[in-house]
Parts: structure tokens; C-alpha cells; sequence
């Protein structure tokens, strides 16, 4: 396990089958198929099942309206996000505008081995609301996680008033271990191994 780059305790409960969802961390660390994740007792390692219909787990991103001088038609927003890696899947929002049609791209600068940052479109969507719709959530599904914790949402407003947007929310999928306790002792879960 020295590959490993994380390790954290996991609390022996009762005996029998457990089930331990990962966290924010071991999602955010971990190979994006879930290969790495290892749990061990002392050098011994405890057999598995991945659980993959968990759920979902939303977080609400830091939101600001940051327009781009360059491009006064353009509404801008950026998210940040509490860490870096975190394998997103949708991002949702909500704007009490009765009346539009945008398009949305929602990207990231991404740096590159250099250190010079590169624009990476994660998705886009076509948001349309018209006469009589309910004002429900405008949501934008994204083909790629990000890498960094800074996103980039625009919308081009054309000759629009701009488009208010508020409510962000971003959620990714959640897994369980399902295992059988291995009785007394120090239980750990090792992740972050590229090359696992």
C-alpha cells in the first residue's frame, strides 16, 4: 500500500456486512473508475462489493456574476468549488427571468504541464423558456469532470437583457462499499494510486 497516496480510518462497527460510502475526498482522490480504492486490515486485504446506486450528493458552489469587459454581451459567472477533481456530472441553477432563450457553455481553465491555462468546455445547453412555462431548473449536463475548482458559466444574452441566474448547485454520484467486517482491528481505506 505505499503506492497509496490517502488513507483513511474506517469505523469497525457490528459484525456482520457494513456498507461505507465514500466521501467527498475518496471521490475527489480516487481513479475515476474506482480501481485504487483498497481497504485493509493491517496487511490483509478485505474483499468488496462497489455499490453504485448510492445516490447522488449535491454541493453548492461559491457564485459570482463576473462580466467580461471585452465581451459586454456576454454574462459570466464563476464557481468555485471546495477542492479540485470533484467528478461532477450536472450542474443545475434557477433564474426568475419569465421570458428567454441562451445558450449556456460552462468550461474550465485548465493548466497544462507548463502551468499555462487552457480553456476545457465541460457541456453546454439550450435553455429555452416560453409563454405559460413553470419556472423550474435550468440544468446542463456535463460530458467531463473537471480538474480544477474554479468553473466558468456563460451565456450569450445577444441583444437581451442579461439573464439572472441564482441557486447553483453541482452534484456528482456517491458509492458504498458493501463488506463483511473482519472483526477486531484497525480497518483502513487506501486510494490515490494512478497506476493501481
Amino acid at each position: 500500500v505505499a503506492a497509496w497516496k490517502y488513507r483513511a480510518p474506517v469505523a469497525t462497527g457490528r459484525a456482520g456486512v457494513q456498507a461505507l460510502e465514500l466521501g467527498l475526498d475518496q471521490r475527489a482522490h480516487a481513479r475515476a473508475d474506482l480501481a485504487d480504492i483498497r481497504l485493509m486490515q493491517g496487511t490483509n486485504q478485505v474483499a468488496y462489493l462497489l455499490d453504485p446506486v448510492a445516490g447522488w450528493r449535491t454541493l453548492d458552489p461559491v457564485a459570482r456574476l463576473e462580466p467580461d469587459a471585452q465581451r459586454p454581451r456576454v454574462s459570466r459567472w464563476r464557481l468555485e468549488l471546495p477542492r479540485e477533481r470533484i467528478p461532477l456530472t450536472r450542474l443545475t441553477c434557477a433564474s426568475t427571468m419569465p421570458l428567454f432563450e441562451r445558450q449556456a457553455v460552462l468550461y474550465e481553465l485548465r493548466p497544462d504541464e507548463r502551468g499555462e491555462r487552457h480553456r476545457v468546455e465541460l457541456g453546454q445547453a439550450h435553455w429555452r423558456r416560453g409563454s405559460g412555462a413553470a419556472s423550474g431548473e435550468l440544468g446542463l449536463d456535463l460530458r467531463e469532470a473537471p480538474h480544477t475548482a474554479e468553473l466558468w458559466l456563460e451565456t450569450d444574452n445577444g441583444d437581451n437583457p442579461p439573464l439572472p441566474l441564482e441557486r447553483f448547485q453541482v452534484a456528482y454520484a456517491t458509492f458504498r462499499l458493501l463488506y463483511q467486517s473482519p472483526g477486531p482491528g484497525a480497518l483502513w481505506l487506501y486510494y490515490g494510486n494512478s497506476a493501481a
